[in-house]
């Protein structure tokens, strides 16, 4: 059961597979399994689909009291971010990434330290190491620190981002020296 779940989301993170035969594969699967864990893989495949990017991102972000999201526990969001984030889905998601930072302080004061510490590393547009995607983070980090200095897990959110950006890019431009120098 578990290989068929893992299919499953692997059809439904295709960028080729036509929505008609992942909805098709989606509903075999639930013949078999009908509990929690066909919940989860089912958000996981709505946030998946490539052509969803804008409807979940909305929906995440949905400020009524009285919408679905409000009303999910922990796994869902983390399985639903988990398709979300498709690293071969990079092109779908970079348009969010100003989102992200102007939307996320917003998040981490009203929920929970376990929802709002996946909603900040679940969404969070870590693909892009350049310098203006790490200064998105620094600048971040300067308005929390001035407006909110005691929201630690915040802070220390953003400096872990800056760190780990940082040392992406670094390996990132030892390695393309390395394949540079190796051409010769």
């Amino acid at each position: 059961m578990k290989n068929k779940h893992s299919l499953v989301k692997r059809i439904w993170s295709s960028k080729t597979i036509p929505l008609a035969k992942k909805e098709e594969v989606l509903a075999e699967l639930n013949k078999l399994d009908k509990g929690d864990w066909f919940d989860e893989t089912s958000k996981f495949c709505e946030a998946a689909h490539p052509e969803n990017k804008a409807k979940m991102w909305a929906f995440y972000f949905n400020q009524d009291k009285d919408s679905e999201v409000e009303k999910w526990g922990l796994h869902i969001f983390q399985h639903s971010f988990r398709g979300w984030s498709q690293g071969c889905h990079a092109e779908f998601i970079q348009p969010f990434d100003n989102e992200f930072f102007e939307k996320i302080g917003t998040i981490i004061k009203k929920k929970g330290r376990s929802v709002a510490e996946s909603y900040y590393h679940g969404l969070s547009p870590d693909i892009s190491t350049d310098d203006a995607a790490i200064k998105k983070y620094e600048d971040l980090l300067a308005k929390v620190q001035a407006e909110d200095k005691d929201n630690t897990f915040f802070i220390n959110s953003l400096k872990d981002s800056i760190t780990i950006l940082n040392v992406k890019q670094k390996g990132q431009k030892v390695s393309q020296d390395y394949i540079d120098q190796n051409k010769k």
